[in-house]
């Protein structure tokens, strides 16, 4: 949770941005291991305001959700009972 508003707060603040913004400071933010690729360009402008990573390579987490899927099926079992709650 405390991720998603660290990620929803670095958009935001990267939108209400007229200027390009030091990433350095908010990367020293991320979990260990995290990876961030971001680009800001305004439409029709000729270049990116940000470009920080752009053209790294990264799985999708689409593709690691699939694969942690399979991995908790086959070790768990199919029809295993999991129980989520929100909050916190």
């Amino acid at each position: 949770m405390r991720f998603s508003r660290f990620i929803i707060g670095l958009t935001t603040s990267i939108a209400f941005s007229v200027q390009a913004a030091n990433i350095d400071e908010y990367i020293k933010q991320l979990p260990a291991g995290a990876n961030l690729a971001l680009m800001v360009q305004k439409i029709g402008a000729p270049a990116p305001a940000i470009d920080y990573h752009s053209q790294q390579m990264a799985l999708p987490a689409s593709t690691q959700k699939v694969i942690t899927a399979l991995a908790a099926l086959i070790q768990l079992r199919p029809g295993f009972p999991f129980y989520d709650h929100a909050g916190d």
